[in-house]
C-alpha cells in the first residue's frame, strides 16, 4: 500500500496498515507523508510500553514535524471516535 513493506507493518488489510507500537522513524516515507495529509483522520498511536517509553514516542512523532492538530488526533481523538463508534454499533 504504502511502496517497501516495512517490519512493524505486522498485519495488513485492504484499508489499513496497523503497525504496532514502532517510532514513525521507522516507517516509509510515503506512510510519513500521508499521515500529515488524508491518513490523520485514521491513524492511532500505539506502544509496546514499556519496551519502548512513551516519552520517547512522543518525541519521535514531534520530530517528524507533524502540527498539534494531526499530533491531537493520532494521539487522542481518533481513537475516542473509534470507540464511541463501537459504543455506537453494539448498543
Amino acid at each position: 500500500m504504502f511502496g517497501r513493506r516495512t517490519p512493524q507493518s505486522s498485519q495488513e488489510r485492504a484499508d489499513r496498515h496497523e503497525l504496532r507500537g514502532w517510532s514513525p522513524r521507522n516507517f516509509a516515507p510515503d506512510l510519513k507523508q500521508e499521515i500529515g495529509r488524508r491518513l490523520q483522520d485514521r491513524v492511532m498511536f500505539g506502544a509496546d510500553y514499556p519496551l519502548i517509553g512513551y516519552g520517547r514516542l512522543i518525541a519521535d512523532w514531534q520530530a517528524e514535524g507533524y502540527g498539534d492538530e494531526v499530533l491531537d488526533k493520532v494521539f487522542r481523538r481518533n481513537a475516542e471516535a473509534f470507540l464511541a463508534s463501537l459504543r455506537r454499533y453494539h448498543s
